[in-house]
């Protein structure tokens, strides 16, 4: 039997796969239609497909993504809601056209509907200097 958490993180391999290609579509097919997106240069909350693909669109227009590595990722099942499924964690953008970028993760989904997105925060944590 597979567990869930190695299914969540296949999916998350597969995500990382899927904005390698900077196809703008195939990334919009792994966010559930009414998802939300709190993107790493986002200045606003991204609501459903439509307002996703308009940051992405801006993303993918100014950074070449060449590769997405996890560096430390926990998979955990809701407290509050058995149904929902936390993948957190750090990954690292590898720019074609500039320096990589590391960002802290979370993504949230339906246990019975893995392979869509309902929410996704990234950032870029803080410099403490």
């Amino acid at each position: 039997m597979i567990s869930l958490s190695s299914t969540i993180n296949q999916f998350l391999l597969d995500w990382a796969s899927t904005m390698q290609t900077n196809d703008i579509k195939r990334i919009l097919a792994l966010y559930d239609k009414n998802a939300v997106l709190l993107g790493t240069i986002a200045n606003s909350f991204e609501v459903k497909r439509v307002n996703i693909k308009d940051y992405f669109v801006e993303f993918l227009g100014k950074n070449i993504i060449d590769k997405v590595t996890y560096l430390s990722v926990i998979n955990q099942k809701s407290a509050n809601n058995p149904d929902l499924l936390i993948s957190s964690g750090v990954y690292v953008f590898d720019m074609g056209n500039g320096p990589s970028v590391q960002a802290r993760f979370s993504f949230v989904f339906n246990v019975d509907q893995p392979d869509f997105i309902l929410n996704h925060h990234s950032s870029i944590p803080f410099d403490n200097d």
